[in-house]
């Protein structure tokens, strides 16, 4: 039995480029793994493969999909029982599908005894969405281009702190995609100015670097997402921005004490569908 950790991500900056003639979209992504987990648990057994997951059950789960590709690609006969236990809410923008996925075929690689190298499992990783190939790289941090799939890790960042709202609303990523207005995108940041500052490891210069190009179609159709970016920096974050497609946005604060009284603040009052939460940013990967 194999217990591993899969970890959520945030974009600190997320430009879309344009539309592929395959109808995906390029772009230009800066991901960061943060410390909000799901749990996987796999079990070898004689064939098949067996999903125990309350929230997303089946054949649609990318976990299913990873073990179900794995064994077809090496054309494996053994089969495997997997428990996923949720913690990163689901389409939220925080890549908890893709990191499960990831972390699937990490674990079977150890479980089974594969002996792939992480070239080959980001190979089969890609085949599974454009987000799976960061999770499988041990970096904490990284630049992606291409759809998402092409990795380049960057050197670790001072840790720092998170404080996130994620809203009860489900916001689509194809429909966001589908409104992008190329002609209206407006981009006052460079991902090669962000990546420098990374690389100098100055985080008190990324708050005011943080860019999506998403917030240009999401902040218009869900007043909400803005007006929980504006509550983040009356608050006391030194930038906010949401992740992804949305729909959570987190703010970033100096310490864990400025973390938790931001938290604090905004604790209370008609929140009762909003989760908060403080978690901070991890170096190399946790698996």
């Amino acid at each position: 039995m194999l217990k591993l950790l899969a970890p959520a991500k945030i974009n600190l900056f997320l430009s879309v480029i344009g539309k592929r003639q395959d109808g995906y979209h390029e772009l230009e992504t800066i991901l960061q793994k943060i410390e909000l987990y799901d749990t996987i648990v796999l079990e070898e057994k004689d064939e098949g493969v067996e999903l125990e997951c309350e929230q997303v059950p089946g054949v649609e789960n990318l976990v299913y999909q990873a073990a179900s590709l794995l064994k077809q690609e090496l054309k494996i006969k053994k089969g495997v029982k997997i428990r996923l236990e949720k913690n990163i809410p689901i389409a939220a923008g925080l890549g908890g599908g893709s990191s499960d996925a990831a972390t699937t075929l990490i674990g079977l690689n150890k479980l089974w005894e594969l002996g792939l190298s992480q070239d080959e499992l980001i190979h089969l990783a890609s085949k599974l969405g454009a987000d799976v190939p960061f999770f499988i790289n041990d970096c904490g941090l990284a630049y992606a281009t291409g759809i998402g799939t092409i990795i380049t890790p960057l050197p670790d960042l001072p840790p720092f702190w998170l404080v996130m709202i994620l809203p009860e609303i489900k916001i689509s990523t194809a429909k966001v995609y589908a409104d992008l207005n190329f002609m209206l995108t407006n981009e006052p940041i460079n991902s090669k100015i962000i990546e420098a500052v990374i690389k100098k490891g100055n985080i008190e210069e990324i708050p005011r670097l943080l860019f999506n190009t998403l917030e240009q179609v999401v902040l218009p159709q869900y007043p909400m997402i803005k007006r929980l970016k504006e509550e983040l920096l009356c608050a006391g974050c030194l930038g906010v921005l949401m992740s992804g497609s949305g729909s959570t946005v987190f703010g970033i604060a100096r310490t864990q004490v400025e973390a938790d009284n931001i938290y604090h603040k905004l604790r209370g009052g008609e929140r009762e569908k909003e989760i908060i939460l403080v978690t901070k940013s991890t170096g190399g990967c946790e698996k």
